[in-house]
């Protein structure tokens, strides 16, 4: 009898435990089932938010309206033109660096170019207009060129920039950058400019840069700096400017004793012509590729 209840009570045992494992596989597969089912969900939705955005780029929000702003040596519609945006483009798919290039390529006056959307329909372009900073004499004109040393136009006339002597300067093209000959003297020039902006010099209207360490600058057409060589080029030049601020009249600041530790001082007299243009015209050479 003994035997019999110990059998029973093995068959009972493993009778549960087997309900137990089927208990446990079922809700393993209905959490596995769920967990699919919510997969499926998530994948349709993903597919449904792609399509509303490809429709977003392809069909909706068409451009209607283009405005211009920050423009007065260009017409709205010349920089329109220049952008390349039409209606009926894409108003979320507009590429704003694409439109700059072409922007500032056909108009180099425009310094930047900042595109602005207003949904559903409106394009709204607002530009930063330049003046020429630097301007290279080349067969009788000056070639003007912004800071990046990109055409702007050829003129009889400076225009502002400072004119800089001491390179063989080509044109390839308004909107592209001046071939400079030498390039070590570019080097140069790139350091000056940055020092005079650092120390917040504009009044400087001339550069002879045709000897590396015979460097002069034209301060406000009546003070000629002599820097000498490249040297402490920011302390010379916010000396320079210091006693080109205390002194009235014309004549010439020395600062090349600042290398050696001694005072820059200035001497009155008259500034005669700077630079003569006949000696500084500069011969062909080929454009860049």
């Amino acid at each position: 009898m003994e035997n019999e209840r110990r059998e029973r009570e093995m068959r009972n045992r493993r009778e549960r435990e087997r309900a137990r494992a089927k208990t446990r596989t079922a809700k393993k597969q209905k959490a596995k089932a769920k967990k699919s089912k919510g997969l499926l969900v998530f994948m349709l939705c993903l597919i449904l938010v792609g399509a509303l955005v490809v429709s977003a780029y392809t069909f909706l929000f068409p451009v209607k309206t283009i405005m211009v702003e920050g423009n007065s040596r260009y017409t709205a519609q010349e920089i329109i033109d220049a952008s390349g945006i039409q209606t009926g483009d894409n108003l979320l798919g507009l590429n704003s660096g694409e439109i700059e290039n072409n922007v500032r390529l056909s108009c180099p006056y425009i310094h930047g170019v900042t595109l602005g959307r207003k949904l559903p329909n409106r394009a709204v372009l607002t530009v930063t207009e330049g003046a020429p900073v630097l301007a290279f004499y080349q067969n009788g004109e000056y070639l003007l060129v912004n800071g990046r040393y990109e055409l702007m136009e050829q003129n009889s006339s400076p225009m502002g920039g400072t004119v800089v002597h001491g390179f063989t300067a080509v044109s390839n093209g308004v909107g592209k950058e001046v071939s400079l000959q030498p390039t070590e003297v570019k080097t140069l020039l790139n350091s000056i400019v940055a020092a005079l902006e650092k120390n917040g010099v504009t009044q400087i209207t001339q550069m002879d840069l045709r000897e590396v360490t015979n460097i002069r600058l034209l301060f406000a057409d009546r003070h000629v700096w002599e820097l000498g060589n490249a040297e402490k080029l920011d302390y010379k030049i916010e000396f320079g400017t210091q006693i080109s601020k205390r002194e009235s009249g014309t004549g010439v600041v020395n600062l090349k004793g600042l290398n050696t530790g001694k005072n820059g001082y200035f001497s009155q007299k008259v500034v005669g012509e700077f630079v003569p243009l006949e000696q500084v015209t500069p011969t062909d050479v080929p454009p860049q590729e």
